[in-house]
């Protein structure tokens, strides 16, 4: 026991010499448990006359017990003692006095530290401590042992009552420090609404209001030299405390609207910030007695000839919305509220509606916010209603006195008055009340017919912007719950169904078109019924192509666009998918040939892609999908030509060479762009499809295709008549085509669907076959159904490959050595397309992490370096790695962040192979690097820039305008990140040598690479320093000159306005 006691003397003596953490987490483990011992110990050093040594044994004695504190080791009488002791201490040396606060502080958290320690602690602080004597840390620590007492010990200060909070505003009168404050602001708070401060709020006013507003601002560069806080910070804490009670009111209501006078946005700001929180608080009464004159600053305000910043905007509309709300509450809010000052209202409408009874002045802008804003305050239903009737009344007057003349005077009046409707009505659609909205806003049926006359007869006017203004505004009437009838909405619909089909303009028509999606949600019978019908009509319809005589493109795009913004609801798809499918079948008959087929390609083409959008964006699961994909698939194996019916031409045929030799010639079933539309919507389709319904799809892909049973897909009778097989390679290109339909319908399926007969093989699988026709019989440039079968394979490879290990082995191995290695030795088409083949194994394993797809990346990667041109193509196949493929958004096997780490594999390749070549052609790995750019986003070249960068200005000079609009598209992103713009700066001189060169028309130029290298231009400006930039200023300047006579619209207007930013460069 004397050895214990020993050696905790001995870190006591330790301790006092050294007051190290190390020396003090000794002394408090050593002495845990053994209060006794350690006051024993520190004995004389606690009542030395040496200030220092005192201080450090209290400061041993509080750490003490705040370490012990956490266990329920002291005894009540032991607490009572250490709390007089530590009291006694807050009347000695302010040393002492910052080492004794933290013992009490730890004492409060105590079970045995009751309301007669706390009397007696804060009797002490009031006693003996001031602001004047303490330090700002000592005085942050008096305010945080407050803050203790009243979490843990409030009833006890309440039993105080006025002492404490007389004794409390004298304690902190006068304190600056914002660290301090936020904590005194956050005591006042407490002591405000949970204290009776009756007698005492003038003294609580004092030593709050006194600060407001806010004027601290941190050093400039240094935003964390007072703990972080900020000016928001303390504002915010200040107006919690001015919003504490209502007992303020009277003394906060004359100063508030003193403040909001000022000139200054700070204080202004702060003041709205107050009103919108202290009002509900301050309450009815007493905001009345001052409402004229808050409403006369909020006039200036909202009325001012300058254009309100819209920071300040918002906070007007929501003090003067919480305004408003205060004076009229409710019943919600407070359902004995008396129904306020109504003739204050009219005071403000009065005022308001003179300004809006000239529509289109400027102030009538304003004017109409302020109707806005107290329709949407959260008033009582009879003041948004007093309000609407008034206003609509004043614009329905300025409307028929606008209605005598055509000038364009009178045109800025008409719309002006519609866009102030549309606003009004925008709010009240926002205004909720428990049931009939719409009458309870407008009550006069008057009112209503004269407002449905107003919009119906504007919209059918000749000016474009009255014309748009009327439909919107009529669609924000449509939004106000019970305001129209059933049948005056459908009135509506057939009115914007009529604007859309008579427009001339694309900004009316645009306006008609949103109001028709608007209605589709609100009324989709109608839309079905009244537009559709309309729209269809619009179409080709007798026969279903425009010919050169009939209807341009110009005319149906619009309608086809409409048609795939509206029907993508389910009330309004199947009317729509009729029709659609009815025009696509009829567009593969004979019947629908003209005189132009470029004409016939390209309507078919829009149709298709309207039908695609509508799908896409199709809200809930289709109906019948099945029957869709049956009808798609017979648009291109259509039954006529397999009946042979064409004109009589091939009745009685039984080889079905004449009925191939009529596929042949219709232009529909063979064109390639069509048949890739097709696929799309195939695989959009069968994405959704459950595991059943995909199984029973795939049954019959392969029944048509590799059985030639077409009849199970088609849904048709059996017909010898027809022979299909396009897997063959001596079938017909047309039918080797429609090996899309085929690899789109399976690429999307699930992982417990099964592909009757699906094999991985070089020898059998269709890519490797019809590789070998192509490698046999010569070079060919129709290679649609091939792309179509290098993404098969890769689905095939990414869901099977476990099943397959002789394909990964032998067979590949093979196939390497004799179509690629030897390929120099044979043609090069058939070597390129073998290569490609490889990569798409290669990308099937890497989306799923098998390591054997980087084993033939490896390979690829060799073949960089081959001479005459044959790495450079092989270079291009990187972005194929890459690209975001449909198997990944389907059911395919997908590592996560597989792209990440193949871009990785690839850069590092890319990046050494570029450095390691030190002599000969690098722009192979430019190449690559430009391919891989197109499919990879910004953020995964970040952690590779700074081995990247050069790469990247070496690219600038590729002379293939395409894949410098990757690498330019790359640096932009970069450019605006603070690490890229780090990883630049020191290539800045070189970037923007490149990006001027890249600005000028000439070899390997482009519209898009022109007008991306002066966005880069423009983009430095706001990334880099002037000072940085200003070498480069001239520079600059004399070559967006030549930019500014640029050809193209776009490149001069960014030309412009980049060169008018480098001219105002200024260095300080």
């Amino acid at each position: 026991m004397n050895q214990i006691k020993s050696t905790g003397n001995h870190l006591v003596s330790v301790y006092l010499d050294e007051p190290s953490q190390k020396n003090l987490d000794q002394l408090v483990q050593a002495y845990l448990n053994r209060t006794r011992d350690l006051i024993q110990a520190l004995g004389p050093n606690l009542t030395s006359e040496d200030e220092q040594t005192r201080s450090r044994a209290i400061k041993l004695l509080s750490n003490f017990l705040q370490h012990s504190l956490t266990t329920p080791s002291l005894k009540s009488n032991e607490i009572k003692l250490f709390v007089e002791f530590l009291v006694n201490k807050l009347a000695d040396h302010p040393i002492i006095v910052i080492e004794a606060l933290p013992g009490l502080r730890a004492l409060t958290l105590s079970d045995h530290f009751g309301p007669d320690e706390t009397t007696r602690c804060c009797r002490a602080i009031f006693e003996n401590l001031s602001n004047h004597e303490l330090n700002q840390p000592g005085r942050l620590q008096v305010l945080v042992l407050i803050d203790h007492l009243l979490a843990k010990q409030r009833s006890a200060l309440k039993q105080m009552g006025n002492e404490f909070i007389g004794s409390y505003c004298t304690l902190v009168e006068g304190e600056k420090d914002p660290r301090n404050l936020l904590v005194a602001f956050r005591l006042a708070k407490v002591i405000l609404t949970e204290f009776d401060v009756a007698s005492k709020i003038e003294e609580l006013f004092d030593i709050t209001f006194c600060y407001f507003p806010i004027t601290f601002r941190p050093p400039p560069g240094n935003p964390d030299a007072y703990g972080g806080i900020t000016t928001n910070d303390l504002a915010q804490g200040l107006i919690d405390c001015l919003a504490a009670t209502p007992r303020f009111a009277i003394l906060a209501l004359p100063l508030l609207l003193d403040k909001l006078q000022s000139p200054n946005l700070g204080p202004k700001t702060q003041v709205l910030q107050t009103i919108d929180k202290a009002f509900p608080v301050y309450g009815q009464y007493a905001v009345a007695e001052f409402a004229s004159l808050y409403w006369e600053s909020f006039a200036n305000e909202i009325f001012q000839p300058a254009e309100l910043d819209p920071e300040l905007l918002t906070l007007v509309e929501k003090a003067f919305q919480t305004f408003i709300c205060t004076l009229f509450p409710p019943s919600s809010i407070n359902p004995h509220a008396p129904p306020g000052p109504i003739e204050f209202l009219d005071q403000i409408l009065d005022m308001t509606l003179h300004e809006l009874s000239n529509p289109e002045k400027s102030k009538a802008v304003p004017a109409a916010l302020v109707v806005s804003w107290i329709i949407t305050c959260g008033a009582t239903s009879e003041i948004v209603s007093h309000t609407t009737e008034r206003s609509i009344g004043v614009l329905i007057k300025a409307w028929k006195e606008s209605s005598n003349g055509g000038g364009e005077e009178q045109m800025r009046k008409r719309s002006s008055i519609l866009s102030h409707l549309y606003k009004f009505f925008t709010a009240i659609s926002s205004f909720k009340t428990l049931e009939n909205t719409g009458t309870k806003i407008v009550q006069q049926q008057e009112t209503k017919d004269e407002l449905l006359a107003i919009f119906i007869s504007a919209s059918l006017e000749t000016g474009t912007v009255v014309v748009s203004a009327a439909i919107r505004a009529l669609v924000a009437m449509t939004g106000v719950v019970g305001f129209l009838e059933v049948q005056e909405i459908s009135n509506l619909v057939e009115t914007a169904t009529r604007v859309w089909a008579s427009a001339t303009e694309p900004e009316t028509r645009d306006a008609a078109l949103s109001a028709l999606s608007i209605l589709a949600d609100l009324t989709p019978s109608d839309i079905s019924t009244i537009t559709l019908p309309t729209l269809f009509a619009r179409l080709p319809s007798a026969n279903p192509f425009p010919t050169p005589d009939s209807i341009p493109s110009t005319t149906y795009v619009p309608t086809l666009e409409a048609l795939a913004t509206l029907c993508g609801r389910q009330a309004l798809f199947e009317n729509f998918l009729i029709k659609i499918l009815n025009r696509l079948e009829y567009s593969s008959s004979s019947a629908s040939r003209t005189e132009n087929p470029e004409n016939d390609l390209q309507y078919a083409h829009h149709l298709f892609i309207t039908l695609y959008i509508v799908l896409k964006n199709k809200k809930g699961l289709l109906q019948n999908p099945e029957k869709i994909l049956t009808r798609l698939c017979r648009i291109f194996i259509s039954v006529d030509e397999i009946l042979g019916i064409e004109e009589g031409e091939i009745i009685g045929a039984s080889d079905g060479r004449e009925s191939i030799s009529v596929r042949e010639r219709s232009v529909i079933k063979t064109d390639t762009q069509l048949i890739t539309d097709a696929g799309l919507i195939v695989g959009l389709i069968v994405r959704q499809l459950n595991s059943s319904q995909q199984q029973i799809f795939v049954d019959k892909l392969h029944a048509c295709y590799e059985i030639g049973q077409i009849d199970k897909l088609l849904d048709v009778k059996s017909s010898s008549l027809r022979t299909f097989k396009p897997f063959s390679t001596n079938a017909p290109e047309s039918d080797k085509n429609m090996v899309v339909l085929y690899a789109e319908g399976l690429i999307p399926i699930r992982a417990d669907v099964i592909v009757p007969g699906e094999v991985l093989s070089t020898t059998e699988s269709f890519v490797f076959k019809y590789f070998r026709h192509i490698r046999d019989m010569g070079a060919s440039e129709k290679l649609l159904a091939f792309k179509a079968g290098l993404r098969l394979l890769c689905s095939t490879v990414n869901r099977r490959s476990p099943d397959f290990p002789k394909f990964f082995g032998e067979e590949l191995e093979t196939f390497w050595n004799s179509e690629i290695e030897l390929g120099p030795l044979s043609q090069h088409q058939p070597r390129m397309l073998a290569i490609e083949i490889w990569a798409w194994i290669a990308k099937g394993l890497v989306i799923r992490g098998d390591q054997r797809g980087y084993v033939l990346l490896d390979r690829l990667c060799g073949l960089w370096t081959e001479e005459g041109g044959g790495g450079r193509e092989v270079a291009v196949l990187v972005g194929i790695l890459v690209e975001e493929a449909e198997e990944v958004k389907s059911f395919a096997v997908v590592k996560v962040l597989w792209k990440q780490r193949v871009c990785g594999y690839l850069l590092d390749k890319l990046v050494k192979g570029y450095h390691q070549r030190n002599h000969g052609d690098k722009t192979v790995y430019l190449i690559g690097l430009a391919s891989l750019l197109a499919h990879v986003p910004p953020a995964l070249i970040m952690p590779n820039l700074s081995k990247v960068i050069q790469l990247l200005l070496d690219s600038l000079e590729l002379p293939e305008p395409d894949l410098k609009t990757n690498v330019l598209k790359t640096i932009h992103a970069l450019v605006g990140e603070e690490e890229g713009a780090k990883a630049i700066e020191p290539h800045l001189p070189t970037l923007i040598h490149a990006l001027l060169t890249n600005s000028r028309l000439g070899s390997g130029s482009s519209e898009a690479v022109r007008l991306g290298s002066v966005k880069i231009l423009d983009a430095l400006l706001t990334s880099f320093t002037p000072e940085i930039l200003w070498a480069e200023r001239a520079k600059v300047l004399g070559a967006l000159g030549e930019v500014v006579d640029d050809g193209r619209r776009a490149v001069r207007r960014a030309g412009v306005d980049c060169r008018t930013k480098w001219f105002g460069l200024k260095v300080l």
